[in-house]
């Protein structure tokens, strides 16, 4: 994130072989301080564990960022060091007197260099730059929730997220931040802006980027077979960057409730389905026990590939955005059958396209679009 790797500032390609440096991926790829020469920021190497933090800037001195945001949390984050304060400020820092027991659990050095407070640096910082400006968070934490069906590139199993974004004052920090972003302004940085500026960030010896050091060999356990990090080709289907992606954002859950084991769904389609032009489908259930409310279903019209091209409405006016359609919930009669009729409208040609009708994260039918005419 800085533009160079940790302990290999003056050789990029420090340790790797032949063929990693060779790859396409390192092909003009330099090394540099870019981050800070040019945000006036920079990410430090410290560990931090599981902390709440009040130790905000005032909305005043932040431009009514941190307005309402009373508490943040970190989970496994870093702070950032203020580089340029010219270009940059900090406007939320981790709590005074840190001991080593909050470090990281995983910190391959002390974790804690500053003892915390301003002195370790902004947990948060934001940076103007001519007509520009940037926001830098230490932590993905505080941004993520749950929804990613996040897939890792190497084995391709699941890897959760969690719902960061929901803790404590989080969500008010990130709608404020953004809308601050949103901003336009005359001034080009922060001397500029009329607000007391920051001291730079006391570093340590090893954080000055030509004397850095790697204390811990990389990786951590070696990749499974056949898997590079430099070789898209090797990521696990449905991964982030992987050339074959994911045809459905969930997968089939084998533990969905009994009332949907013996589910069937018919399909009544348009024939003459045109990209952008809304027409209305009919979905019927079957299997289901008699009198049951059948909850949750959804449905997706998506490319080979998982690009996803259905969009739905219950009014014919207003659209949802690309994917799955809001969830149904329908009653089922004496006989355990349901039916009902959606509004949808698609981006592209439906050849190679498929539907998919969901009841949670249970796969009842996958079928082509075009498969019965």
């Amino acid at each position: 994130m800085n533009g160079y790797r940790r302990g290999a500032y003056e050789n990029m390609t420090k340790d790797m072989n032949n063929e990693e440096k060779n790859s396409n991926v390192m092909h003009n790829v330099k090394s540099s301080d870019w981050l800070s020469q040019n945000f006036g920021v920079r990410f430090r190497y410290n560990a931090l564990g599981d902390i709440n933090t009040q130790n905000i800037v005032s909305s005043k001195d932040s431009f009514g960022i941190t307005k309402g945001v009373q508490s943040v949390s970190m989970h496994a984050g870093s702070t950032l060091a203020i580089t340029d304060p010219n270009k940059a400020k900090g406007i939320i820092y981790m709590p005074e007197h840190l001991t080593h027991s909050q470090k990281w659990s995983h910190a391959v050095d002390q974790g804690i260099y500053n003892g915390g407070g301003i002195n370790e640096g902004p947990y948060v910082a934001i940076s103007k730059i001519g007509k520009g400006k940037a926001a830098f968070i230490g932590d993905s934490s505080l941004v993520e929730d749950r929804s990613p069906k996040y897939l890792r590139e190497d084995n391709g199993k699941p890897k959760k997220t969690y719902d960061g974004f929901k803790e404590q004052d989080n969500g008010k920090l990130l709608n404020n931040l953004t809308t601050w972003l949103g901003k336009k302004e005359s001034q080009s940085s922060m001397k500029d802006m009329g607000i007391k500026l920051d001291n730079k960030t006391p570093l340590l010896n090893f954080e000055q980027p030509e004397n850095s050091i790697e204390p811990q060999k990389e990786p951590w356990t070696n990749p499974i077979e056949g898997y590079k990090w430099y070789d898209r080709s090797t990521f696990k289907t449905g991964s982030y960057g992987s050339n074959q992606r994911g045809a459905d954002d969930g997968v089939d859950d084998k533990s969905s409730s009994h009332q949907n084991q013996n589910a069937k769904v018919e399909l009544t389609l348009p024939q003459n389905i045109q990209p952008h032009h809304p027409f209305q489908f009919t979905i019927k259930l079957t299997g289901y026990e008699p009198n049951s409310t059948i909850s949750d279903v959804r449905v997706g019209l998506y490319k080979d590939g998982g690009k996803q091209i259905g969009s739905f409405s219950s009014n014919r006016n207003q659209f949802n955005t690309l994917g799955y359609s809001p969830g149904q919930s329908i009653k089922a009669n004496g006989a355990g059958e349901a039916s009902f009729t959606l509004t949808a409208k698609v981006t592209d040609e439906i050849k190679d396209a498929n539907i998919r009708v969901k009841q949670g994260k249970k796969i009842l039918l996958t079928q082509k679009m075009n498969e019965n005419f």
